[in-house]
């Protein structure tokens, strides 16, 4: 007999017991059967009622025992987040000391530095002097760039202009000693002696004087070779040898220039344009097509010496 249509939710007493009674003709065995099973059943509910009440006892001691740990847990927590705000008070407190104790660290840095800086201006002004008696040009430009950096440091000191005029005067001292070294070296084309001098006024940071010189001495040679040509014939005859000149004088002195001036292009350039900028030629020019019984023609010949020189010129 099938007693497990009692679990079925859909179930059907009635279809149930009409089954029931197809497999067993006799109803009193049938009752008897199901008294059996309720036996059983009852027996079954018993024993695990009596399984779930002892359970009981030893389920509530964990709970107790899971909340105990619960509130300790908890009272762990608040003691850690009390801890972590402590830290937190005394980094900010000790964070606090750290930068005031850098910015006393860093000023003293700074005053040491001053003071050094002063203390070497010192050394090296009394250096200086015997420099010059000694006549040691590069050991004099290497002090003075010493001097300079020293003097960078001392802009507070109240006797900051009067070092700055001791430095300057210095640096003309040197140059006036230097200068007619400096015209016989761009006459002669002295590469090494170009090369120290261009160092010594690099380290005084007068290099901007160095190409006056530079540029003053080759200029005063083309204005003697200009007076030399114009006095040889017509202007368009020696305008095209002056032209010329200025064209080779542009050369070599690109050439000269490249091992010894960083931007040696400029110079050079720099150079023609000064002695391209003559106003004795403009005179000459003017008084050439004035004078001309033809004008034109005459003008018309020098624009093309003018053209063939700037498209040499431009070539390079």
């Amino acid at each position: 007999m099938d007693y497990s249509k009692f679990n079925d939710d859909d179930f059907d007493l009635k279809k149930w017991v009409n089954g029931a009674l197809q497999s067993e003709q006799n109803p009193n065995t049938l009752v008897m059967k199901l008294q059996l099973l309720m036996q059983e059943v009852n027996g079954s509910l018993e024993e695990s009622t009596a399984n779930l009440l002892s359970d009981i006892p030893r389920v509530v001691t964990e709970i107790q025992g899971l909340n105990n740990e619960a509130v300790l847990l908890r009272n762990q927590m608040n003691l850690v987040k009390s801890d972590i705000s402590k830290v937190q008070e005394d980094t900010v407190e000790s964070m606090s000391t750290v930068v005031q104790l850098d910015k006393i660290k860093d000023r003293m840095l700074v005053t040491e530095k001053k003071l050094k800086q002063a203390d070497n201006w010192c050394v090296l002004n009394d250096q200086i002097d015997l420099l010059f008696e000694e006549q040691d040009l590069e050991g004099i430009s290497e002090k003075l760039g010493e001097m300079r950096d020293a003097l960078a440091g001392l802009v507070n000191l109240p006797d900051y202009s009067d070092r700055c005029d001791r430095l300057n005067n210095l640096s003309n001292r040197l140059e006036a000693i230097l200068s007619p070294k400096l015209i016989s070296t761009f006459n002669n084309d002295k590469s090494e002696e170009a090369r120290l001098y261009y160092k010594i006024f690099s380290d005084m940071g007068r290099q901007g004087e160095l190409y006056n010189y530079y540029h003053r001495t080759h200029k005063t040679n083309s204005q003697k070779q200009f007076n030399t040509l114009r006095t040889s014939g017509s202007v368009d005859t020696w305008l095209h040898q002056f032209y010329s000149s200025v064209l080779e004088l542009f050369h070599a002195q690109l050439s000269w220039t490249s091992g010894i001036y960083k931007d040696h292009t400029s110079v050079v350039l720099s150079l023609i344009t000064l002695c391209l900028d003559n106003n004795d030629i403009q005179h000459e020019i003017s008084n050439f097509v004035s004078d001309s019984q033809t004008p034109v023609l005459a003008l018309i010949s020098l624009q093309d010496i003018m053209y063939r020189f700037a498209n040499s010129l431009g070539a390079n």
